[in-house]
């Protein structure tokens, strides 16, 4: 076989598993999807996820999608420094205070972006 056409079969290999959980709630009004390595997405997901539930039992609010993103950012900028690195990409999603939405993508390297909301990128962000 060629290079390439192992490629695509070690690729269709993992894009087969479609059963792992990717999409994770951070509060009423804030999702985040993780996608990359499976262990890293449940580990880095969960934690973050925990961690926002305790700041918000330990000050009494929660956070917003602005500083949940530059929390999730600082916590994948340490794991980079240390010597075993989240290998995920993720987009975090919510509604801010005064119901405007906002879209953050990061990826492995601790590199993030707001997306703009001004077209239909942000038609899915629902507060329920």
């Amino acid at each position: 076989k060629q290079w390439y056409q192992r490629r695509v079969a070690i690729t269709a290999g993992i894009a087969i598993k479609h059963d792992a959980q990717k999409q994770f709630e951070l509060g009423d009004k804030m999702i985040m999807a993780v996608s990359g390595d499976a262990g890293d997405m449940s580990n880095y997901a969960e934690y973050i996820q925990k961690n926002l539930k305790l700041y918000e039992m330990v000050h009494g609010y929660k956070l917003t999608p602005n500083a949940a993103a530059n929390f999730a950012r600082k916590v994948m900028a340490q794991s980079l420094r240390s010597r075993g690195p989240y290998m995920v990409n993720l987009l975090l999603a919510g509604v801010e205070d005064d119901g405007t939405p906002s879209l953050y993508f990061m990826d492995y390297l601790a590199s993030m972006v707001k997306v703009s909301c001004y077209d239909s990128s942000c038609y899915f962000i629902r507060i329920r």
